[in-house]
């Protein structure tokens, strides 16, 4: 099981083993978080949850060893990746910014060019991809930012959130549209 797994097992535990609900939080599918636990459980000939009528309602107690081991190493996985990012920033100067490509086209375009001739000495990498793929990045630690349009679901306990730009969007619509004589 590799580290994502791993998180993807811990999820599942802090859902109540409610399979729906975590691989929401994780932006995975039911069923292949499923397909997940079940390769791992047959590969290791070991089973981590109980199971009632097809449903996880708990863990065996290999699963619960196997949960306390988990967070350990997630723990020290999260550590071990900050002191590394904070060693490239230090020295390489890296940073992964996620921007969805119609934010980065309409309202960043001049702001990363900003940031590149500002500052030479760090290597800017930009990702562009879809919300719900850089929400999932941004969770995985595989983005160090992500500029995301609000309501955004990510859960604020694995993320902070610093709000850019506050500003409202106006619909135009011709008088003689129908739905122009309802807004008024």
């Amino acid at each position: 099981m590799d580290i994502k797994q791993l998180k993807y097992f811990v999820e599942i535990v802090k859902s109540g083993f409610n399979l729906s609900i975590a691989s929401k939080t994780l932006h995975i599918s039911q069923p292949a978080l499923s397909q997940i636990i079940k390769n791992f459980e047959e590969s290791e000939d070991v089973y981590l949850f109980e199971r009632y009528k097809g449903r996880l309602n708990g863990l065996t107690p290999a699963g619960e060893r196997f949960y306390v081991n988990a967070e350990h190493i997630i723990n020290e996985y999260k550590n071990m990746m900050e002191d590394l990012r904070e060693d490239s920033v230090q020295f390489k100067g890296k940073v992964r910014i996620g921007i969805p490509p119609l934010i980065l086209g309409i309202a960043f375009s001049d702001v990363v060019a900003q940031l590149v001739a500002n500052n030479p000495d760090i290597e800017f990498d930009i990702v562009e991809k879809g919300a719900y793929d850089l929400s999932r990045m941004l969770i995985l630690q595989e983005l160090d930012y992500a500029v995301l349009l609000h309501p955004h679901k990510i859960d604020k306990s694995v993320v902070t959130e610093h709000v850019l730009q506050e500003d409202e969007l106006t619909a135009f619509l011709n008088v003689n549209h129908p739905l122009a004589k309802k807004i008024r």
